[in-house]
């Protein structure tokens, strides 16, 4: 299978299905865990706040922005990808699984653990992309795991409106444990290594290895136009997408004054929508590249944090919020359909660890300043909400003008740099 994938031929539609599948757990954690179920569970039940959920989160992030481009590294010197992608995909697992009791710091830690490890795993099931698709296709592809992938989020608030109000936030952390292994499952069964394990390396050798390739990473990237600053965009868009996820019930609770199960409802629409959204959006990669389908997504992005501001402060309808709730499912489908396409263009395949590492490190550096911030400007300073939610809005231009200013032309091998021996 690797020399396949290296001429760029599509994996079995099995594989397909399972990288797929694979998504539908990362939703249904991100969405039920990071989004509804724990914030709710801190902030309803145990006492804590924004800033408690926001705090915790950035160190989280702040110890996967150590750990992903070590780990990714590491995986190019070991030429293993699979076995990682395994370990901390059931790390995440068995941490989500025993979330809850009174102890709210011990479920402070083990919420950590399960963010730092599904986040390191995006890692090597990013990477993957390249063995499920071709260039032809990237972005279709791509966008079918966005569009599916929602269908785990759909399942994350479906649970919390049939079965949490009756059976309590501790069954919404065992159900979507096991949920997440199952959708995993496939993939860590069907998946192959793109290349031969390397050889005749001992561990301390392929450390020391890894610690050379990380030196070097960072001086290469220059050799790749555009690469840099589309790596500092992604910065800005995450510090906006993961802190926009991880407070958008709590902002719809707070701000907004809708009950539980209202707020739920309204980020039912906008996952509804966002499930066709990703497919369409992948298509559209295809058709006019990543780039421009960043750029129409982040402007988007300006307008739907805008209202987002303005409606509680001018006191507008709240259904006004289904509507703003289904702009924001189209936007973050647009752009995750986008993202990875996007850093294929522009690297090559044989540093694809230590490139989606480094794409790994720029969102989590924004998911530890968006989730501070947050916590920082809504409770720690007074401000309140509102201001915090505009915080994203400058986010979001700083993010537009840097995506304007980076070219989408494939990287073609004859251009690609050689590392220096």
């Amino acid at each position: 299978m690797g020399e396949d994938v290296a001429r760029g031929e599509q994996a079995g539609p099995a594989t397909v299905a399972a990288w797929v599948t694979y998504d539908v757990g990362n939703a249904l954690f991100f969405t039920g865990i990071v989004g509804l179920f724990f914030p709710l569970w801190v902030t309803g039940e145990m006492g804590g706040d924004d800033a408690t959920v926001g705090y915790t989160l950035a160190a989280a992030m702040a110890i996967n922005l150590i750990a992903a481009p070590i780990v990714g590294a590491y995986s190019d010197q070991s030429r293993r990808r699979i076995p990682f992608l395994a370990i901390f995909t059931l790390l995440c697992v068995g941490a989500t699984l025993v979330l809850g009791g009174d102890n709210l710091n011990l479920s402070l830690a083990l919420f950590a653990v399960a963010v730092i490890s599904l986040s390191t795993a995006d890692i090597f099931y990013n990477a993957m992309l390249t063995q499920v698709s071709t260039e032809e296709n990237r972005g279709k592809i791509g966008g079918l795991g966005v569009g599916i992938g929602y269908l785990g989020a759909i399942l994350a608030v479906a649970i919390g409106l049939v079965f949490v109000d009756t059976r309590g936030y501790e069954f919404g952390f065992r159900a979507i444990g096991v949920l997440v292994l199952l959708a995993s499952l496939p993939l860590l069964v069907l998946a192959r290594e793109q290349t031969s394990p390397a050889k005749s390396l001992t561990p301390s050798e392929i450390a020391r290895g890894t610690v050379d390739q990380l030196s070097s990473t960072l001086s290469i990237v220059r050799d790749f136009p555009g690469l840099g600053r589309f790596l500092f965009a992604r910065f800005w868009y995450s510090w906006v997408l993961y802190t926009a996820s991880t407070f958008a019930v709590l902002y719809a609770i707070e701000t907004v004054e809708f009950d539980v199960g209202q707020a739920q409802i309204v980020l039912l629409v906008g996952i509804l929508v966002a499930v066709p959204s990703g497919l369409a959006w992948g298509m559209i990669v295809d058709r006019i590249g990543p780039r421009i389908t960043m750029i129409a997504v982040l402007s988007g992005w300006l307008v739907f944090a805008a209202l987002a501001v303005a409606i509680p402060l001018l006191d507008i309808s709240n259904q006004s919020w289904f509507g703003i709730a289904a702009l924001g499912g189209l936007l973050v489908a647009g752009l995750w359909a986008a993202d990875r396409p996007f850093l294929l263009r522009l690297t090559s395949r044989e540093y694809l660890g230590e490139f989606f590492g480094l794409h790994s490190m720029a969102s989590r550096l924004g998911a530890i300043v968006g989730p501070f911030t947050w916590g920082y400007l809504s409770v720690t300073l007074g401000l309140g909400q509102p201001a915090a939610m505009l915080s994203l809005l400058g986010c979001g231009v700083i993010a537009l003008l840097l995506i304007r200013g980076v070219s989408d032309r494939a990287v073609v091998p004859s251009e690609e740099p050689v590392r220096d021996p």
